[in-house]
């Protein structure tokens, strides 16, 4: 890697040239590198992790900034510092909840049997949350938008076991706990 003070006789040089050399400025240092075509090998361990993280990132961003939810988990001092709720609830939900391709295919199993999974589909409808399913993965198990909200409820019922509605298993909620979910969570 060559550090350069005027890349090909000019003052700055920043981009592609070719398929063989990038020039980049970092810090006011110039540089000049091999270019290197990125890897996306699409394996279907990496189409299983994407999968997971695809259906907790949209769960999580489901919470708005100024529902009751969100300021629990500031008022619980939850969230730690330099992390944002989106990356705690992810990062939460993942090791509750589908730590493994397992556990994942073991949650979506869970939600397909509940009683409330209607409700749940009726809810992620109203919210316009949709299916995820990445081509390449190796599980055959989707999120729907439905599970997406399970899984948020279930993170709720983890945290805050003592709060209505979660102080009841969302495997039997009604349509009084969706629609309090609904409210805590600032979608009403």
């Amino acid at each position: 890697m060559a550090k350069l003070v005027g890349p090909l006789h000019s003052v700055d040089a920043r981009g592609k040239f070719g398929k063989a050399i990038v020039f980049i400025g970092w810090k006011g240092i110039k540089d000049a590198r091999m270019w290197l075509k990125p890897a996306n090998p699409k394996t279907s361990s990496q189409g299983d992790v994407r999968q997971i993280f695809a259906g907790l990132g949209r769960a999580a961003a489901l919470v708005e900034k100024d529902s009751n939810f969100h300021q629990r988990l500031i008022d619980n001092d939850l969230i730690p510092a330099g992390q944002s709720k989106q990356s705690y609830m992810v990062k939460k939900m993942r090791e509750a909840f589908c730590a493994t391709v397992s556990d994942y295919e073991s949650l979506i199993t869970e939600y397909e049997g509940a009683s409330s999974k209607s409700n749940f589909d009726t809810l992620a409808s109203d919210l316009g949350v949709g299916e995820i399913d990445i081509a390449y993965k190796s599980t055959t198990k989707k999120w729907t938008g439905g599970a997406i909200c399970y899984v948020l409820a279930k993170l709720g019922r983890l945290l805050f076991p003592d709060v209505s509605p979660y102080s009841t298993d969302p495997a039997s909620w009604t349509d009084t706990e969706i629609n309090a979910f609904k409210t805590d969570i600032g979608q009403a």
